[in-house]
């Protein structure tokens, strides 16, 4: 989105007139940079105004999309998730004060659909470490991702009602179906994959998760294999724990990538871009290295020990207020849980039988790698905690078939290149 002279003299403008009102005081800023790769984000440094705004200050507009009302309220569309964005920033801001966390809302305004917030003076984010040569320093910095990662979900926990008041009162919203890739996120493409679920299937809403038992029947049925009697019922306790997640509902992140979506200043990570948070079981968040990062464009794979040293990292700080975490085996089994849920989100709109011919995004590492990657480590999850194993069995059935099916893509995910030396549990 560029603007035209008047309208970023308008826009600047605006931001100070906000800043001035907010903070009854004089606010003088420059003009903005946009900033690359983020048309609709912007960074102004402040010449005058009060100390608790800084240096320099970024604001997110709402991009200039024609869409109608049904769209607008609905995921996937700009304005469904910028509000998400709004609301994440705002209620942290409110609701974990002191922690460092997100960036702080300054100010937002729904007349121009502005976010003035903290500009965090990043030194760099995540995918810089992981495409470095330095393990140790990556170590280090996936360490302390999953420990904010902790810190989100233990001081959010409990406080639902608060979130959901601030994000209704920002803008309708229908309830979402879930995360797609980028390239499903236009309105048409995306009305299309969800009318491919049965009348039945919509009425429940996603977050009934009665959609998993009909997706992974398209995927086994696409596959030649059947579902057994011992699968379906593990599957069912999959369902129930997700759908009710009792003292493990927090506010997630929902697309927690550390390449991009957060970012470090020194040994301080903040999270950014909660376009996608919402209340949800928290290992969603949780289980992202292990299931190789579902969301993110650079998926790649980490060393197994790496893995596990992160989940440690994050559940230190997640029993603070969630202490059934502490217990090994409820923990143990809802990590499974959360697993199972990225690798049939894998499954959804039939995508098991659309690759063949589709996979032509997310290059260099297609689609089809990435379902047989994660495939096989729900597989391991599975193995290594004696837990959902018909489950797991069925999955293993579904990878080998995969493999004979796409010969080209049987490697998995190739590790990130900062690790792609080390054989050993790193010290």
């Amino acid at each position: 989105m560029i603007f035209h002279q008047r309208e970023t003299a308008q826009f600047h403008k605006k931001v100070e007139e906000l800043l001035a009102k907010t903070y009854h005081t004089p606010i003088s800023l420059t003009h903005p940079r946009s900033m690359p790769s983020r048309p609709n984000i912007y960074r102004f440094v402040v010449q005058e105004g009060p100390i608790e705004i800084g240096h320099s200050l970024v604001v997110k507009r709402l991009p200039t999309v024609k869409m109608n009302i049904a769209q607008t309220t609905r995921y996937p569309s700009v304005h469904y998730r910028f509000f998400n964005d709004w609301a994440g920033l705002q209620f942290l801001t409110q609701e974990v004060p002191g922690t460092p966390i997100s960036p702080r809302l300054y100010v937002a305004d729904r007349a121009t659909n502005t976010i003035v917030m903290e500009d965090l003076k990043p030194e760099s984010d995540g995918g810089a470490f992981l495409k470095g040569k330095d393990p140790q320093k990556a170590e280090q910095m996936l360490l302390l991702w999953g420990s904010v990662l902790g810190t989100l979900h233990a001081r959010t926990i409990g406080k639902e009602a608060i979130f959901q008041q601030i994000r209704d009162a920002l803008a309708p919203r229908h309830p979402s179906w879930g995360w797609v890739p980028h390239w499903q996120r236009t309105p048409v493409t995306y009305e299309k994959l969800v009318q491919t679920l049965p009348a039945d299937i919509k009425q429940t809403g996603f977050d009934s998760f009665q959609w998993m038992p009909f997706v992974l029947r398209q995927a086994t049925d696409a596959l030649s294999l059947t579902v057994s009697p011992q699968a379906a019922t593990e599957l069912e306790i999959v369902m129930q724990s997700l759908s009710s997640p009792g003292p493990f509902l927090a506010y997630t992140h929902g697309d927690p990538c550390p390449g991009g979506n957060c970012l470090f200043t020194g040994n301080v990570p903040r999270l950014i871009d909660f376009e996608n948070g919402d209340y949800r079981h928290a290992l969603f968040d949780a289980v992202y290295a292990r299931i190789c990062f579902p969301t993110c464009w650079d998926a790649q794979q980490l060393p197994y020990q790496v893995v596990l040293r992160i989940e440690q990292a994050y559940r230190t700080e997640l029993v603070k207020g969630c202490p059934e975490a502490s217990d090994d085996r409820r923990f143990t089994q809802e990590l499974v849980h959360a697993c199972a849920y990225w690798v049939l989100m894998l499954c959804q709109f039939n995508a098991i039988a659309q690759f063949p011919t589709g996979d032509r995004y997310w290059r260099p590492y297609r689609m089809r790698q990435r379902i047989i990657t994660r495939f096989e480590r729900f597989v391991q999850t599975t193995a290594e905690c004696s837990y959902l194993e018909a489950l797991g069995s069925l999955f293993h059935a579904m990878v080998s078939t995969l493999r004979k099916r796409w010969p080209r893509y049987t490697q998995q995910l190739p590790v990130y290149p900062v690790f792609k030396d080390v054989t050993q549990p790193l010290d």
